[in-house]
């Protein structure tokens, strides 16, 4: 990797995106020298050779090439090499073999000699040559080792430090200028070659030595003095010399190690001088390998550009082997017991980097200035070293030494970082309602009464109580606290008041938490931390109760727990109830204001007037007042024993908002111009007043209930905070809130912008009143003051700046677009543009629910209080109306008052039956895309779980659109997330028990080891999350395996945040995801079937036009096909059958349709055709499938031609027995008894495969907890029943007359003679014997009759007897 600077065009930016991902998946958890080490004999303590002794000779490499041993004058370059050392690193060079040959090696060996146990290191396989030459990466970006020649048992950190090695002193660069390599390499020509100066700049030899001639015909002052532009003429001219191919490559490699700056070239050694003094540190090893080098400051930084990148990369090796390590030591002695001193002691890096640093400077190869830093390298790692000896000498036990109990405690319990607790800061959740609790509620809108009368009264409330008022969420009124029931059944009620303190009374009154299924708790409700909502004073009568507000908040896990009953009717309240006795208290002017609003208010205004209405407020009856549930609470004394249970009677529920509240407004519910507005004032008749945030300040009258708005997450920064700010044209620029956001500034933050193009946001497209420029007197320059109604899905917290981000953004996607714009073909490996792929074909399984009557017919429950002709009633019929025309599911669900609601199991039951509303879809899916990207707030969901069959064309779903979003949508960030990566790159599962923390450090961890550890790309990808700019991509779900919990419930708290997300997955297995509880928030599509249009289409662009070949096979395909699903199924219709068996409809297996049709277009037009056969395609795919199958992990392949067979054989088996019994399923327990020997083993093999999903020919259902089996086509089932058949002779087969006359054996008798033919035609014969002709009808009038042409295509195979039948008459 070259760096350029300045220098590199557009041209030459290249995607860097994969570097930490191959860092991670060689030393990571996980990665492959971790799975290396698990081979040969595994991880184990070496008993007969410490640490210090043995295992790295410390011989150096001495020669001509060594400045420090060679007789004068025979290296060049030492002159000059010592000068440079007593430049920048102070000192004379020092005499390394005197160090550490006379030294260090006598100390080492004194102590190996009295060491018993304590310094005997840990071993395991390791490469021995770690090299980046030595690591390899696949078109699929899969990291591979190759050059095992030294490949043996070795400590744990040696395969590290060689790595480590190779990266400072062999791949980075230190600048030199003119003058300096010219005194390396003497005016001596002859003395070139020896030295090989071509490698010490990376170009050909010719080339430096064409470089060097050119200098020496300059005199001594000009190369002194040159400045870059004649360096660069020097350059040009050289490159000039070379084939233009080339002379790109000569001019980069020459512009980036030569410069004419002294500032660069001292820059460059100075920064060598603080890495190693950075990364030579610590006793302890897990202090050692978690270090940090500062980036480069000062004049000359420039120069050191190439030495950070790489110095990071050492940095990220050394926390990703830390992470390592710690996990194989607690994997090893999880208490600590069986640790000894060597595992905690920094030794294990110091040796193995004495070693390699002390060999480097008698390398030909490594140029003179990396000789000199790696001399230095030396003398500091030699200096440490010596310092640990000789506390090892002074130390009577070892096992005393800190080190020893830092590691005990790190393996019994991880230190809790700084880091750590920033990035569970960063992701807690503690809001009583959310986002995503608003769209439950909006999702399940049928099942809420509506009265506005009775909300506005309930709104009222809320805004004077004040436990709730700054609360947003759905609240109803405790009209009663109800006692123990009676002797008759009834509860009678006890005395209610309201306050804000209990007084003297001894018992509290506690009102149970319920915690989401599958989750701890978001948080607690505030302000009542302990779920405490009031008093109970108990007496000889009945107990009197006061509660801290008249309101309770009705929590989603509460909603859900009790859906049932809410929508259920209401009833009215019991006749003991009164609503003057209920509103008391309250201030006078209110509680007028909550009768004029009460039921029956307006009845009562129109009989009798204002005055008739107050007279008679006493009389308003209970009935007109709805009761919605009774809910249990607890009396607890002071000690927390219980005391007595109460039940508290809820009244009808509303929405309320404090001021300053977003919300979005669902459009077609509102005759209202706006979408997204804030709650500025709830006015004297209980309706909000909304303002909108986008355009202007023009406020409207808004009744919120749960069918028209959802709640949009609040974004509130506190002053003096830096975030970066979305601008016009989708750019990003810096702010500093100056003004956080309040009722004085009607909820909008006053920012100071720092640069910028424009000075108003693309999506709010403020106007003068709303986003102003303010005078800002001494301001600096550049800068200006803006009113901005902020989002979380416009701004964020700054931890780069904008330009910063912008950049890494740029750089991700140029990598994505270089990496996902083809997808690479199964069979013949060819890149495969994704965009000449067909469009998906999506079918909408489901989504939010639409409400429907029990009779299927879709309508919604009447609001309560209002007829059905009002106008809240009709507009909300209009909504589920027009909601129903963008793509409802075509499945009828029945009504969601008693809670049937379609499972995934009634998902997967129409797999094969697609929507009829096929293309909404994947318009869905864009308009989706599109609205997340404009920041545009919407009732819609932004999650999508597509479901598909083997290759049903999921990756290349997940690859469109990635480029669709990089073409289309400049401002989202796409991250793919593998599933079967993230279950890779998982070294200990996190407890999720142990709430969200644990979760998202597992999930932060995983995004550390993809994008790098404190990297700027990390950074971004943070930054971007927090802003709600990424669209998160999880490919192949079915690979999460034991993980699946960990990664569903990773999933639900994305979804939940309203992030963008896309699943792909397998058909999921009814109630074995815990997806199926994000209906209300995800939609499901069906990956449907190629149609035919799409199929000719795709074989028209892959044959280059040419599709003669194509068009006959598929045309010859359905003759034979033609009368072969007839009646003889077993259960099942035509049309499914058909439907199943499109095999070509499979994006895979038209692909290798393609591929096996390509090398026919040489030949003759008609050629090709003829030789295709369907059982020709079938045994190349199913061989390709058991390949895959069988490859998904490299440990296995040695032994793969075996497993293989023995799969085909396990398949063979399954399919002669279910051509036996006219079956298309099989129960997995029927079969497996049937069993026996080697084809068990074969079977246990291949059943691990079906259940991760890797098994694409199977397809597996459930039915009352059995495991059903049947293949992907029918047409498979008769390939491997025809393969029996030609192994085992086909005994069991029934009479001749039955093969030939029914249907059901026709495919499968037809594979038989194209891959066997004389099988076949003995099976025939076989059968002949026991033959009896029928009205004089041989087996040739039969055949003739069912139109079976193999038996006269193979008829010269046959006995002159049977031939003879050609000739035979029947009766007719």
């Amino acid at each position: 990797q070259v760096f350029m600077g300045s220098q590199a065009s557009t041209g030459d930016v290249r995607p860097f995106g994969n570097v930490n991902s191959v860092l991670a998946e060689t030393f990571g958890p996980g990665g492959v020298v971790s799975s290396l080490r698990k081979g040969g004999k595994g991880l184990r303590r070496h008993e007969e050779t410490p640490l210090l002794w043995g295992w790295y000779t410390l011989k150096g490499k001495e020669g001509k090439f060594n400045p420090l041993t060679a007789k004068k004058g025979e290296y060049p370059p030492e002159p000059s090499m010592r000068k440079l050392y007593k430049d920048y690193f102070g000192g004379e060079m020092p005499d390394l073999k005197h160090i550490v040959v006379n030294t260090i090696k006598p100390k080492l060996e004194n102590l190996a000699g009295k060491s018993t146990g304590e310094m005997y290191p840990l071993v395991g396989l390791a490469h021995g040559d770690l090299n980046a030459a030595n690591i390899m990466i696949d078109a699929l970006d899969a990291v591979w080792l190759i050059d095992f020649a030294t490949s043996v048992d070795l400590p744990l950190f040696t395969d590290m430090c060689k790595f480590e090695n190779a990266c400072l002193f062999e791949y980075s660069t230190i600048p030199l200028t003119p003058k300096v390599f010219l005194d390396f390499a003497t005016t001596k020509e002859e003395s070139w070659s020896m030295l090989n100066v071509g490698d010490w700049i990376r170009v050909d030899q010719p080339i430096a030595e064409a470089f060097l001639r050119k200098l020496i015909k300059l005199d001594a002052n000009t190369v002194a003095t040159m400045n870059q532009g004649h360096l660069d003429r020097l350059i040009d001219e050289v490159a000039a010399e070379r084939p233009p191919h080339k002379r790109r490559e000569v001019v980069r490699a020459l512009k980036a190690r030569l410069t004419t700056s002294e500032t660069d070239m001292e820059g460059a050694f100075k920064y060598c001088a603080t890495i190693s003094k950075s990364l030579l540190q610590g006793e302890y090893v897990f202090d050692s390998l978690n270090i940090k080098v500062p980036a480069p400051e000062g004049n000359g930084a420039g120069g050191a550009a190439a030495l950070r990148f790489f110095v990071e990369l050492t940095s990220a090796i050394r926390r990703f082997m830390s992470r390592e390590i710690q996990s194989v030591l607690k994997e090893f002695s999880p208490s600590g017991e069986g640790i000894e001193p060597c595992d905690a002691s920094s030794l294990q890096l110091w040796l193995p980097i004495l070693r390699e640093t002390f060999r480097i400077p008698g390398y030909r190869d490594i140029a003179p200035q990396h000789k000199v830093w790696a001399i230095y390298h030396c003398s500091l790692v030699a200096k440490v070293v010596l310092t640990i000896l000789s506390k090892l000498e002074s130390s009577p036990n070892l096992r005393d030494l800190q080190i020893m109990k830092d590691l005990t405690q790190d393996i019994q319990k991880r230190r809790n970082t700084q880091l750590e607790r920033e990035v569970v800061a960063f992701f807690q959740r503690r809001d009583p309602f959310s986002e995503a609790d608003s769209h439950w509620i909006y999702a399940h809108r049928d099942i809420f009464a509506q009265n506005s009368h009775h909300d506005r009264m309930i709104r009222k409330v809320h805004a004077e109580c004040s436990v709730h008022c700054r609360q947003p969420g759905l609240f109803a009124p405790i009209y009663q606290v109800l006692g123990s029931e009676n002797k008759d059944g009834s509860e009678p009620p006890l005395s209610l008041s309201f306050g804000s303190d209990g007084g003297n009374a001894p018992w509290k009154l506690y009102f149970p938490k319920v915690e989401e299924p599958g989750r701890s708790s978001r948080g607690p409700m505030e302000p009542e931390e302990d779920g405490e909502i009031g008093w109970v004073i108990p007496s000889a009568g009945k107990p009197s109760v006061v509660l801290k507000s008249r309101l309770l908040l009705l929590s989603n896990a509460l909603l859900r727990k009790h859906v049932h009953n809410l929508s259920s009717s209401t009833k009215p309240m019991d006749q003991s109830f009164c609503f003057m006795d209920w509103s008391e208290g309250l201030e006078p002017s209110k509680a007028m204001t909550l009768l004029r609003l009460g039921p029956k208010a307006e009845k009562e205004r129109k009989e009798g007037g204002h005055e008739h209405l107050q007279r008679s407020a006493s009389g308003i009856p209970a009935e007109s007042f709805q009761e919605l549930i009774r809910l249990e609470a607890h009396a607890k004394d002071s000690r927390g024993t219980f005391m007595m249970a109460c039940r508290l009677v809820l009244g009808c529920s509303a929405l309320c908002y404090p001021s300053g509240a977003k919300l979005c407004i669902d459009s077609p519910m509102e005759d209202l111009e706006l979408d997204e507005a804030a709650v500025v004032d709830l006015d004297d008749t209980g309706c909000y007043v909304v303002q909108d945030t986008k355009v202007s300040d023009a406020q409207r009258d808004f009744d919120p209930y749960p069918g028209n708005h959802v709640f949009l997450k609040p974004c509130l920064y506190p002053t003096g905070t830096k975030i970066v700010l979305a601008e016009e044209h989708n750019t990003w620029v810096d702010a500093e809130v100056i003004e956080t956001a309040s009722e004085a500034t009607a909820w909008r933050h006053r920012l100071l912008v720092t640069g910028g193009v424009q000075k108003q946001v693309s999506w709010m497209r403020a106007t003068q009143s709303f986003a102003t420029q303010e005078s800002f007197g001494a301001e600096k320059e550049g800068s200006h003051k803006v009113l901005l109604s902020l989002s979380t899905m416009t701004s964020g917290i700054s931890s780069l700046l904008a330009s910063s981000y912008e950049e890494e953004v740029h750089k991700m996607k140029v990598y994505y677009r270089a990496r996902h714009s083809f997808i690479i073909d199964a069979l013949s490996g060819n890149k495969i543009d994704v965009k000449s792929c067909a469009l998906p074909t999506l079918a909408i399984v489901s989504g939010p629910s639409l409400a429907s009557d029990s009779n299927g017919g879709e309508t919604l429950r009447r609001p309560f209080g209002l007829s059905s002709e009002s106008p809240v009633a009709q507009k909300t019929s209009q909504r589920i109306n027009s909601m129903t025309t963008l793509g409802a599911s075509s499945l009828r669900r029945k009504t969601s008052f008693n809670g049937d609601r379609p499972e995934l199991s009634t998902m997967m039951s129409t797999f094969d039956r697609p929507s009829q509303d096929n293309r909404n879809g994947w318009n869905t899916l864009l308009s989706a895309v599109q609205d997340y990207e404009g920041a545009k707030a919407t009732c819609k969901p932004n999650a999508f779980l597509v479901l598909g069959s083997p290759g049903s064309g999921k990756t290349c779903l997940i690859c469109r659109l990635i480029m669709d979003c990089l073409d289309r949508q400049r401002d989202l960030v796409p991250v793919l997330l593998t599933v079967a990566d993230l279950v890779k790159r998982t070294d200990q599962e996190p407890k999720l028990e142990d709430g969200d923390a644990a979760l998202q450090m597992w999930f932060d961890k995983y995004l550390r080891l993809t994008f790098g550890e404190d990297t700027h790309r990390y950074r971004m990808v943070r930054q971007a999350m927090s802003m709600h700019r990424i669209m998160f991509l999880f490919e192949g779900l079915e690979d999460a395996g034991n993980l699946a919990p960990t990664v569903e419930r990773l999933i639900r708290d994305l979804v939940l945040d309203r992030h963008l997300v896309v699943v792909t997955s397998r058909p999921l297995l009814a109630g074995q995801s815990s997806l199926e509880g994000l209906r209300d928030y995800m939609f499901t599509f069906n990956l449907a079937h190629l149609n035919n249009e799409q199929k000719r289409s795709i074989a028209h662009v892959r044959l280059s036009g040419n599709i003669t070949s194509y068009d006959k096979f598929m045309k010859k395909m359905r003759q034979g096909q033609q009368g072969m699903l007839g009646g003889d199924l077993a259960g099942e219709e035509d049309t499914e059958e058909k439907a199943h068996d499109d095999v070509f409809g499979n994006p895979m297996m038209l692909s290798m349709l393609i591929c096996y049709l390509q090398p026919s277009q040489d030949k003759a037009e008609t050629e090709g055709a003829d030789d295709a056969t369907l059982t020709a395609v079938y045994r190349v795919a199913l061989d390709v499938m058991l390949q895959r199958v069988q490859s998904k992990q490299q440990a296995d392949r040695h032994n793969k031609d075996e497993k293989v067979r023995l799969c085909k054989r396990v398949l063979e088996k399954m399919a002669i027995t279910m051509q036996l019994q006219k079956r298309v399923e099989i129960e997995a327990g029927e079969f497996e008894r049937g069993l026996d020997g080697q084809l068990r083993s074969g079977w246990a093999s291949m059943m691990v495969a079906v259940e991760a999903g890797h098994a694409m020919f199977l397809r597996t259902s459930r039915d009352g907890g059995r495991l059903e089996l049947r293949f992907l086509v029918r047409g498979f089932q008769s390939y491997f029943a025809a393969s029996e058949v030609s192994q085992m002779g086909g005994r069991d087969l029934p009479e001749l007359e039955v093969l030939l006359t029914e249907n059901w054996w026709a495919e499968m008798l037809d594979m038989l003679a194209e891959a066997d033919p004389r099988r076949f035609v003995k099976l025939v014969e076989d059968k002949l014997e026991t033959f009896k002709p029928r009205d004089g009808n041989s087996f040739l009038h039969l055949a003739a009759d069912k139109g079976h042409r193999p038996m006269f295509q193979l008829l010269n195979l046959f006995t002159e007897a049977h031939q003879g039948c050609l000739h035979q008459r029947n009766a007719q």
